[in-house]
């Protein structure tokens, strides 16, 4: 890249490295500045692109972004996509992230589908959960996937797991990919033990690839897991707060985990610091806070009620109910140390290649990764749907 910005060279494979590479931060080091202004040559975009994406949540990134998309250089579409998934998160500027998504369909309609679906995906996040199916319905969009990533929200278990893992060994990019492999095991962690193997892994990737809001994700499945151990408990936390660079002034991820604590521990000062950490909150909250709101309504904290369409037969009340449910045994299993267990006692895990697909070379496959393959070829796929039936 260094070479390419310098003689103004361009190759394609450029841009597709780049969805292979470490993720941002960890790149933009090696990659030469270019003063914030039109690129002269795809070179120079593709700096801007990673320094942009680098410096997030700096507002003045998502104006690079937006320069870039309106541009006819070879990242401009990659630029949109970006911005409107920054949009969206860090920045909780949904609407104008569903503007870029439909901007992004109009100028690049070869990625149609791509938009749609993270179209339907925004919605979801907004509470706009009806809306987020009627929107699928009306393209002709498969429907099951969207579905379950809305029950998943409200706080139900799903049985797809299989299915999102057959997806991921379909997905050419490494760092979506990656994405979607520890978002799965999240949502395995809320409803039962995840393997220790797996946990490590991910965390040793996420690191290495330069990827702090991976390491994030892996180091809140660690503080669940120590919830009972006030020392350690108290460090991940810390060392969340250290990993993020959101532009939100609060948290839902920590809040979750300290009014869990709070809930664990039943002291005063648990509660005094859940009190401080939600301090601020926003007005609107994403579909992601849902969690937390629960917890924090066994702790007597209610913050204001956030407008939300519920599928039809649920309500806001029923959906506290799930999670706070979940809250509880989550304080359960870790007292019992049933969070992270390693693989070799859970006899119920779901193996599946997709575990660490791209994340272990197959011909590392030996020693601890050799039984979880083993046991993925006698898996029940009963349940998988069609690939392309995925939120």
């Amino acid at each position: 890249m260094t070479v390419g910005v310098d003689f103004g060279v361009y190759h394609a494979w450029m841009l597709d490295a780049l969805t292979n590479g470490p993720g941002f931060r960890g790149l933009a080091p090696l990659v030469p500045r270019v003063a914030d202004r039109p690129a002269g040559n795809d070179a120079e975009a593709l700096a801007q692109l990673v320094h942009a994406q680098a410096a997030m949540p700096d507002p003045a990134s998502l104006d690079t972004l937006l320069r870039l998309f309106q541009g006819n250089s070879a990242v401009a579409e990659m630029a949109g996509r970006w911005r409107a998934y920054r949009l969206r998160k860090p920045f909780q500027r949904r609407t104008e992230a569903l503007d870029q998504l439909e901007a992004s369909m109009d100028k690049f309609p070869g990625k149609k589908l791509l938009y749609e679906r993270e179209y339907a995906a925004t919605l979801v996040t907004m509470r706009r959960f009806r809306d987020s199916l009627e929107y699928r319905q009306d393209r002709g969009m498969p429907v099951v996937g969207g579905q379950n990533s809305v029950l998943r929200s409200c706080g139900h278990r799903t049985d797809d797991v299989v299915s999102r893992l057959d997806h991921v060994t379909t997905l050419v990019g490494a760092r979506y990919r990656f994405e979607i492999q520890l978002s799965i095991l999240v949502a395995q962690a809320r409803f039962g033990p995840v393997p220790t193997e797996l946990v490590d892994l991910y965390a040793e990737t996420a690191e290495n690839r330069g990827e702090p809001p991976r390491l994030l994700s892996v180091t809140a499945i660690r503080a669940l897991a120590a919830l009972c151990d006030d020392a350690r408990f108290a460090v991940l936390v810390g060392l969340m707060r250290s990993l993020r660079r959101e532009s939100e002034a609060v948290s839902p991820a920590i809040v979750e985990l300290m009014a869990l604590k709070a809930l664990q521990s039943g002291s005063e000062g648990a509660l005094e610091r859940v009190r401080a950490a939600v301090d601020g909150a926003p007005s609107f909250r994403p579909s992601g806070w849902l969690r937390s709101e629960a917890y924090l309504g066994l702790l007597g904290i209610v913050l204001p009620q956030v407008e939300a369409q519920w599928l039809e037969g649920d309500s806001l009340e029923a959906v506290m109910l799930r999670w706070q449910e979940v809250g509880r045994d989550l304080i359960c299993r870790a007292g019992a140390g049933a969070i992270i267990r390693p693989l070799s006692e859970i006899p119920d895990w779901p193996c599946h290649p997709g575990w660490v697909y791209g994340l272990v070379p197959e011909s590392n496959m030996g020693d601890g990764w050799v039984g979880m393959m083993d046991r993925s070829q006698s898996t029940d796929r009963s349940q998988s749907t069609d690939r392309r039936d995925l939120g």
